[in-house]
């Protein structure tokens, strides 16, 4: 087809595709060229912002796959970043939704700045669900998006111990 077009055709060669643009560079170029890559393309689509609040071991777990998939993490807030009533506007540098994992006397006051920030939330933070409704309020009040996991650290546990009453039934049989 490209023939009958009259176009230049190019036998052989590698092409490197990869996501873009905002992770391109002139030294990443350089490296694709020592690899022999022939052509190197983008897509046009820009990685998703992420801003992740809280920094203990869900919100670094969540910050290290963000990253290993490709997302953009433009902020990474710490309980010593954000104030009781929630990051700010800069605070979340312009992400396109915001993780939250923290403490349930957190997560409500971030939920709620998000919203009114424009930036909807995934909230992984359980234990708050006395102040749910008012939350979803004030969400639903600034025109802002929210998706709340519920709770279930309780099925897990309950799990837990049913392997754990499994295997013993299960040693006991194969004595």
């Amino acid at each position: 087809a490209a023939h009958s077009a009259g176009a230049q055709v190019h036998e052989g060669g590698t092409y490197l595709a990869m996501e873009g643009p905002q992770f391109s560079s002139l030294a990443e170029s350089k490296l694709y060229r020592s690899w022999g890559c022939d052509v190197i393309g983008m897509t046009n689509m820009p990685e998703a912002k992420l801003a992740i609040i809280g920094d203990g071991k869900m919100g670094l777990a969540v910050r290290g796959l963000a990253v290993a998939a490709g997302f953009d993490v433009v902020a990474f807030l710490g309980e010593a970043d954000v104030s009781s009533i929630g990051p700010t506007p800069t605070q979340l540098a312009g992400a396109d939704v915001a993780i939250e994992f923290t403490m349930p006397t957190a997560a409500p006051a971030n939920i709620v700045a998000c919203a009114r920030a424009g930036v909807p939330v995934v909230c992984g933070t359980t234990g708050w669900a006395d102040q749910r409704s008012r939350v979803e309020a004030a969400v639903r009040e600034a025109g802002g998006a929210l998706f709340a996991s519920p709770n279930f650290s309780v099925g897990v546990h309950l799990f837990s111990r049913i392997v754990a009453f499994a295997a013993a039934e299960l040693a006991a049989i194969a004595e």
